[in-house]
């Protein structure tokens, strides 16, 4: 393995003999790689063991091997190795599509080179465009990805040798991209060479010539974007590059990028744009802090600890109107009820006046965070608080990883020992030790430990519970299936880019259809809850109680959320409900604990699911739009 990532004698071939009784001279290799990409002769010296292994599979950017970036990253995590390393390097498939960072098909049917290939040459002239598009895609993306893969399927899975070659050439060209990093693959600007070295155009008439700050003239291309399609540079640069050189269309390369856009944009942008305001403000608010001088202890840090600070927030919050101000033409009638407040940890300069009570501390504690908010409000300045995508690969891992019998370690900084190792092993098997008497509830189904939680206390320690993972591992792997074939075969029928949002009404035994246009961000919203195939228990009109705007002078209306509230405190045991934290128009519900109940208990102390259901319509009397009993409590 050493020897695959380190070696440098690819290039020169490779001999399978021993020095002393070698018989093939380097005229022999030399005349072996003018045939052949690749030379490796065995034993007898007449037969090239790599004759089916081409340039595409060896050769990539900046002359790195594919074999030898692959035997490298083996090597690298064999010196992690743990307790079941070796399955997952060695026995655990690896699909192009978790492999790589972008995946590209292309129909070459479209194509003059394509029609011109022949598939029963000896050179097997099919991979001439494999080159040709290797070659295209290297020239026009230069450093931007580390490499780059082409593989086409020219031959049917099942061909029948008396169709000939007429099926031939069917399957999409496949192309896997990995970006180098995020600086250089999104980048705006490509700098050329000098035009007295111009050599000849690759991206044709897209470049042009202009003369930079420190004088030098270059050849340059400008691939404008916003700031939230930076992702799709990489995208148009191929696209342009294909389309130029091969005569191919837009309708034939379907580059998997931004099929997923749709679900984060609002009122056709996405609210990430926003997120210079966020940091401006959240400056703002640390040095306001830091400036504080009438509390006990001064302020030393600041931090942010929201989702939206590291750019990992599904829906970034954006400026509230209020923070326009009242002489602003941008001011509207409405704003909404939603205001999402945005976690910073403030820590505060070292005292040994701190009791050590854990009760007395959080009163302290409290009493601080009182007079902060005090201070901040006569400060007499706004407050900063109003203003203001990967994958396949992560979907893999929650799916298929061992969560019952294995601790999830996330090593970011690289610096655990087996000390280190030794304690998150033990703090798991205490963990897992109720799971011999009661496997259906373990506590913290899902273990994870990093170098500040060795014991998965911060996390996971209140939820998931077991029976929630087990249904978002059955979502990852269908999602996963999902991906895989819309990104190597494209869409089919209903199940689209859109399936992956949309969950099963049929996984339920009851759902709850909200109104849409009472919740809280109706914009949030993708699809509209579908009317399940149910029975239907009750309905209602929407209630002038719920309205997701608020006229900016008349206060605050009655909070989504109490509806919510209000069902976990009437019926704590009786179901589980499971709604989008992120936006959703239904609600679905599944019977608590089913097979705990007896039959007679059940009679005796178990309502039935009719008026069960009457009792949530009640409750959410306005916000509710109809509820659909699909399957009744299973009793023993």
């Amino acid at each position: 393995m050493n020897f695959l990532a380190n070696s440098k004698v690819w290039a020169k071939g490779l001999v399978i003999q021993p020095m002393k009784k070698r018989t093939v001279t380097k005229e022999d290799i030399a005349n072996l790689l003018k045939t052949f990409d690749v030379a490796v002769c065995d034993v007898s010296g007449h037969v090239n063991l790599a004759f089916r292994m081409t340039n595409l599979c060896l050769t990539l950017i900046s002359f790195n091997v594919q074999l030898q970036d692959e035997a490298s990253c083996t090597l690298h995590y064999l010196d992690k190795c743990r307790d079941d390393e070796f399955e997952k390097l060695f026995m655990t498939k690896v699909d192009i599509c978790a492999k790589f960072d972008s995946c590209l098909r292309i129909n070459l049917k479209g194509s003059s080179k394509f029609t011109e290939i022949s598939f029963c040459m000896d050179d097997e002239s099919w991979r001439i465009l494999e080159k040709d598009v290797q070659s295209l895609l290297q020239q026009g993306l230069t450093d931007r990805t580390k490499m780059i893969r082409v593989l086409w399927r020219s031959t049917p899975s099942e061909w029948n040798i008396m169709d000939g070659f007429s099926e031939f050439g069917g399957s999409p060209l496949l192309v896997g991209l990995i970006i180098s990093s995020l600086e250089k693959s999104f980048r705006l600007v490509d700098i050329g060479p000098n035009p007295e070295n111009r050599d000849e155009e690759i991206l044709g008439e897209k470049a042009e010539l202009r003369r930079f700050k420190d004088g030098t003239i270059a050849e340059s291309t400008v691939w404008e974007s916003k700031s939230w399609e930076k992702h799709t540079i990489i995208k148009r640069i191929a696209d342009y590059v294909l389309m130029k050189h091969l005569s191919l269309e837009n309708k034939d390369l379907i580059h998997v990028v931004d099929q997923l856009d749709f679900c984060l944009l609002v009122n056709g942008q996405d609210p990430v744009s926003s997120s210079g305001t966020l940091l401006e403000a959240f400056d703002t608010l640390a040095k306001q802090l830091r400036l504080l001088d009438d509390i006990p202890l001064k302020i030393s840090t600041v931090q942010p600890l929201d989702s939206a600070f590291r750019h990992t927030c599904v829906f970034p919050p954006e400026p509230h109107p209020l923070a326009y101000g009242k002489s602003s033409q941008r001011l509207p009638n409405f704003a909404t009820t939603c205001i999402p407040s945005l976690e910073v940890m403030i820590q505060l300069e070292g005292s040994g006046n701190w009791p050590l009570d854990p009760v007395a501390m959080e009163k302290t504690k409290s009493a601080f965070l009182l007079k902060i908010g005090e201070s901040l409000t006569n400060y007499n300045r706004q407050n900063a608080l109003t203003n203001y995508h990967k994958n396949d690969r992560f979907l893999r891992l929650l799916s298929s990883f061992d969560w019952t019998f294995s601790p999830m370690v996330i090593d970011i900084n690289n610096d655990f020992n087996l000390k280190d190792e030794k304690e998150i092993n033990e703090n798991f098997m205490l963990s897992r030790k109720s799971y011999e008497q009661n496997p259906h509830d373990i506590e913290r189904a899902m273990f994870l430990a990093t170098s500040y939680d060795k014991a998965s206390e911060a996390w996971t320690k209140i939820s998931p519970s077991k029976s929630v993972l087990k249904r978002m591992a059955s979502y990852a792997k269908s999602s996963t299936e999902l991906l895989t074939n819309l990104i190597l075969n494209g869409q089919s029928g209903q199940y689209t880019w859109e399936c992956l949002f949309r969950t099963p009404m049929s996984n339920y035994d009851a759902v709850v259809l909200l109104h849409q246009e009472k919740l809280c961000d109706p914009q949030h919203v993708l699809f509209p809850a579908e009317t399940p195939n149910g029975k239907l228990v009750t309905w209602g009109k929407p209630s002038k109680d719920f309205h997701p705007y608020m006229p900016l002078n008349k206060g605050a209306v009655k909070s989504l959320h109490d509806a919510r509230d209000k069902l976990l405190c009437a019926f704590p045991k009786t179901f589980k409900m499971w709604y989008g934290s992120v936006g959703g128009d239904a609600v679905g519900l599944t019977w608590e604990n089913p097979k705990k109940r007896s039959r007679e208990d059940a009679d005796e102390t178990m309502p039935e699911p009719m008026s069960i259901l009457k009792e949530v319509g009640d409750v959410g009397k306005g916000l509710v739009r109809g509820i659909y009993l699909l399957k009744a409590p299973k009793l023993q």
